[in-house]
């Protein structure tokens, strides 16, 4: 039995170009399990969920689908909520320069690594 896939959530707050680096991800890392992350709407702190590649279920912000919780996340302007639903995140790689609003972000565990 091998090693569990490296599961990734890409965070981004324009979808489309979520779906560019999911893609683009996907190409270069096919063994990992590589999702965007979208926030639930309609409900104020809620967990989001993880648009699965595919048409494989998906983490969806009423609990249905697959509980997949990333190991680590890449994105660009990531909302509070998202670090709120994963504590556990492994490290956290910015795809923009600067991260000074990243670290003002409410929620942020204090131990992530942020690269």
């Amino acid at each position: 039995m091998g090693a569990p896939a490296l599961r990734i959530s890409v965070v981004h707050p324009d979808a489309g170009e979520g779906r560019v680096w999911c893609e683009a991800l996907r190409a270069r890392l096919p063994q990992a399990d590589i999702r965007a992350w979208m926030p639930a709407h309609g409900h104020e702190g809620a967990r989001g969920g993880l648009d699965a590649p595919d048409g494989a279920p998906g983490d969806a912000p009423d609990g249905t689908g697959a509980a997949t919780d990333p190991h680590v996340a890449v994105g660009w302007r990531p909302p509070g909520a998202f670090f709120a639903a994963h504590p556990d995140l492994a490290a956290f790689f910015a795809l923009g320069a600067g991260v000074d609003q990243l670290l003002a972000l409410p929620g942020l565990p204090p131990a992530l690594p942020i690269v």
